[in-house]
């Protein structure tokens, strides 16, 4: 087949385009070629733009490109302003079979309902005019967003809703924090919030970069009359706080066996410290921004929507130790993005052993 992807160099970009190339396919990237641009030498073809048509040389690449070849699917992994995606659907999908627009279940209205499907409430912006991407605002536009694709796409629309995503290159490195806290307290103490219940969940980039190349190759109309729908959540398996500590530390001992490692001595791993809500809120440790992945009960079912329907149409997911061990292995910064410091992290579990 021959792919377009609008974004493609970066993360599950990336995961996307190495999952194309091994299935044989042809791809043309369009970027604006600041983020790795080269990373796949003369394996695709790039187009060089910007995804606002007012900046710079906007579309025109991209133009141009939609006139000379013919794309069997479009994938739009970079759209985050309604504009923007406006602008680009309504160039390229006439001329595909399918659209596949990778979105959110951020656009679930907060806070989502434990195993809610496809059909839940969405978020609606006070203001739908809104460009400005922030936390309180991410949910909204991506829902705007897909309204922009099915617009300008119609039945070739395929819509994902990723939940949290891990691996390699996860630019958040929120499920980095975790294993690289299990090894960062090699010999000693290691904090986990809670008391182990609490659910979450994490997908491995890899997982969905595969099952978005099978859709491209069933098309949009396949997929539709397979399953009767054009979009899908694909969350991870909701696991315990309990399994998720158990996998980051499992996977220092597969960078261990893997040599990627080498300066840790055989250190053993950590004793896991649970330290309840009260006593984080004494520590003044707050869930998700200190701990990521980690929320209240009241919160957990952005973690826990219900995936089925991706399942059912050939969703695989691999192991959580896996994916632990693939963000950990090429995670070479002194600590992770998300998270508390170290420091802090031992301060409390200190001031929970005295």
């Amino acid at each position: 087949m021959k792919l377009l992807v609008l974004g493609g160099t970066d993360f599950l970009g990336a995961r996307f385009v190495e999952a194309a190339l091994e299935r044989g396919h042809s791809l043309t990237l369009f970027t604006r070629g600041r983020t790795k641009a080269d990373r796949f030498g003369e394996r695709v073809a790039r187009l060089v733009g910007d995804r606002d048509p007012d900046v710079g040389a906007g579309l025109a690449e991209l133009a141009d490109a939609v006139r000379r070849e013919r794309y069997d699917a479009v994938v739009d992994i970079s759209g985050y302003v309604p504009r923007h995606v406006q602008a680009s659907a309504a160039l390229t999908a006439p001329g595909v079979d399918t659209y596949l627009y990778v979105s959110t279940v951020s656009v679930y209205a907060d806070p989502p309902v434990q195993g809610s499907d496809e059909s839940a409430p969405l978020i609606r912006l006070d203001d739908p005019t809104v460009e400005e991407i922030t936390a309180a605002t991410y949910g909204g536009l991506k829902v705007l967003c897909e309204e922009r694709v099915r617009a300008a796409a119609g039945d070739k629309t395929l819509i994902v809703r990723p939940g949290i995503l891990g691996g390699r290159e996860d630019f958040t490195e929120r499920l980095t924090f975790w294993p690289w806290l299990a090894r960062a307290t090699r010999g000693g103490r290691m904090l986990a919030p809670g008391d182990g219940s609490d659910l979450t969940s994490v997908l491995d980039a890899r997982d969905l970069a595969q099952w978005m190349v099978e859709l491209c190759e069933r098309g949009a109309t396949a997929t539709r009359a397979a399953t009767g729908r054009d979009v899908f959540n694909t969350a991870g398996e909701p696991v315990t706080f309990r399994e998720l500590i158990a996998a980051a530390r499992a996977a220092v001992q597969v960078c261990d066996a893997g040599g990627c490692d080498p300066d840790q001595g055989g250190a053993p791993l950590p004793e896991v410290v649970w330290l309840a809500l009260d006593e984080l809120e004494r520590a003044k440790i707050e869930p998700w921004s200190d701990l990521p992945m980690f929320a209240p009960p009241a919160r957990q079912g952005l973690f826990t929507v219900s995936s089925d329907a991706a399942v059912a149409a050939g969703l695989q997911r691999r192991p959580l130790v896996e994916t632990c061990a693939d963000a950990l292995g090429a995670f070479t910064g002194e600590a992770p993005k998300a998270g508390l410091s170290l420091e802090r992290a031992q301060a409390a579990v200190a001031a929970r052993q005295a």
